[in-house]
């Protein structure tokens, strides 16, 4: 395990700007040009995943990455660009650990984790809005 530094927290939050603001420039841009279906959210995802599947070759096949990289690219950029290519990471690093029920068990718990919490959360608003009246800024 990494200490945690000022300077590390620093790396981290540098990737995690560019990828945030990249991420936002994606949306904009493909709702502009191609609106009607969330494309930017599945082209992202994409990016990233492939983004984190060749950091993991990297890590994998001897050739891996300096720790300074990976804080910036994978925690802060890709971390901040779309969380689904760390998902997508840790299934290829546990299945390559030969933990295949593990890393099955880790999508199932994820995209139905997710698929819920988003449900929950809607619920949750509809009934407040239902409930106690129109939400207030």
């Amino acid at each position: 395990m990494q200490a945690i530094s000022f300077s590390s927290v620093a790396i981290v939050a540098l990737g995690g700007s560019l990828g945030a603001s990249s991420r936002y420039l994606m949306g904009v841009l493909f709702q502009q040009y191609v609106p009607g279906y969330p494309w930017a959210t599945l082209v992202v995802n994409s990016m990233g995943c492939f983004c984190a599947g060749l950091l993991l070759g990297m890590a994998l096949f001897r050739l891996p990455p300096h720790p300074t990289f990976m804080l910036f690219g994978m925690t802060g950029f890709l971390g901040s660009f779309t969380t689904f290519s760390a998902f997508g990471y840790e299934v290829h690093q546990l299945w390559w650990q030969n933990r295949p029920t593990e890393a099955l068990l880790h999508i199932f718990a994820n995209m139905m984790g997710s698929l819920l919490s988003v449900g929950l959360g809607l619920l949750c608003f509809w009934l407040w809005i239902n409930r106690i009246g129109s939400p207030t800024p």
